[in-house]
């Protein structure tokens, strides 16, 4: 908590300087309002006025139609600008017809297969597909479950190496049929 300062005594304070007015300090006083200032002449633009209008620079474009008249004079339906043609338009051009095909999919041989699913060709149907994984104990998993047990981790810490997805094997199997695929072992 911050101290309180002593307020002076008499003496102190008739050694300081008195306050003194606004006059001392020189500060001119502020303008009057003067009613006469004139409004201005013209009034502030409209928002129309105000606000440039800026068209499209990039508008889309669609098929021109044709005036009544086979006058060569093509009327734009977005933007409503007439445009003169020296030459025969055909407006009947049937458009290409652009179709895409899927890249293909590179497949994956059962041989090759890691922890991740993929796409294989099921050797028992036949079909392709992203194979469903699943994990299961290792060997190894169980060999180290039973060394823990050994050495005196029991309650339990000896089951820990089973969780661990390093000591799993990968079951890979077909979404159609549900066989085994292949078994990625660690």
């Amino acid at each position: 908590m911050p101290e309180l300062m002593d307020l002076p005594s008499y003496d102190e304070a008739e050694q300081h300087p008195r306050a003194q007015g606004p006059g001392a300090l020189h500060i001119p006083p502020p303008p009057t309002y003067d009613a006469s200032v004139s409004l201005p002449s013209t009034p502030p633009p409209s928002y129309g006025e105000a606000v440039e209008f800026v068209s499209d620079q990039f508008p889309v474009l669609s098929v021109p139609v044709s005036s009544q008249q086979n006058t060569g004079v093509f009327i734009h339906p977005a933007t409503d600008v007439p445009v003169v043609v020296n030459q025969s338009i055909s407006v009947t051009q049937s458009t290409p017809v652009v179709i895409y095909q899927p890249q293909p999919v590179p497949l994956v041989m059962p041989s090759q297969l890691t922890d991740s699913p993929a796409h294989v060709h099921c050797p028992h149907c036949g079909r392709t597909g992203t194979t469903q994984i699943s994990h299961v104990p290792s060997g190894a998993a169980w060999c180290m479950c039973t060394l823990l047990a050994l050495v005196g981790l029991i309650c339990g810490f000896c089951l820990i190496p089973l969780l661990v997805r390093s000591f799993q094997d990968t079951h890979h199997s077909c979404p159609h049929c549900n066989k085994v695929v292949h078994v990625y072992k660690r």
